[in-house]
């Protein structure tokens, strides 16, 4: 519907893919962790990503230890192995995550829901509920090429453009959620 900001109303079909799901968290992810935190959140992966190594490496000397081996005998043997753990804890800490936006995308793909856009905020609908957002509710919003993330705290919602475009022209729907968003202010005081 098009007439002015305050009336308007978008709605559309509900259902991101695994990919926008992934984007979508990783657009978050700038809003969640503002300034210096973005950047000692990606720290905190650089080490964890290290410390994988290190648990492998120190997991492979126990098993040659364990096994009666001398490791300076077969040094390739005990890195090979101690990468091999390592990389093994590394993709386990992925299946982990993909397996949680999966089980979202899994969860998602099977309601049949719809989302509405207003000046009064987000509402997700389907036979089994009915969530109600309004824009005082966001703490931070999200914009780029292909998506908007509007932000709660630690969690949000993803809209990428592809289900925007359902609803109308998706400069005017970015641009209505940006004003009702920041409008948001005069209702928080």
């Amino acid at each position: 519907m098009k007439n002015t900001a305050d009336q308007a109303v978008y709605e559309f079909e509900y259902k991101p893919t695994v990919k926008e799901i992934r984007q979508g968290t990783g657009l978050m992810s700038k809003g969640m962790y503002p300034g210096i935190w973005l950047r000692l959140c990606q720290l905190h992966g650089i080490i964890l990503g290290a410390s994988f190594g290190v648990t492998g490496i120190v997991t492979s000397f126990f098993l040659f230890k364990a096994s009666g081996v001398p490791i300076h005998e077969v040094p390739l043997a005990f890195i090979l192995i101690g990468l091999v753990i390592g990389l093994a804890l590394m993709l386990s800490g992925r299946i982990w995550h993909n397996h949680s936006i999966n089980a979202y995308h899994a969860h998602t793909a099977e309601l049949n829901q719809s989302m509405r856009l207003s000046h009064a905020g987000l509402e997700i609908i389907s036979e089994h509920m009915n969530l109600s957002y309004g824009w005082a509710s966001f703490r931070v919003i999200e914009q780029n090429k292909v998506m908007t993330t509007l932000l709660l705290g630690n969690t949000g919602f993803i809209l990428p453009n592809r289900l925007l475009e359902q609803a109308g022209d998706i400069a005017e729907i970015s641009e209505a959620i940006r004003a009702w968003f920041d409008a948001r202010a005069q209702v928080r005081a």
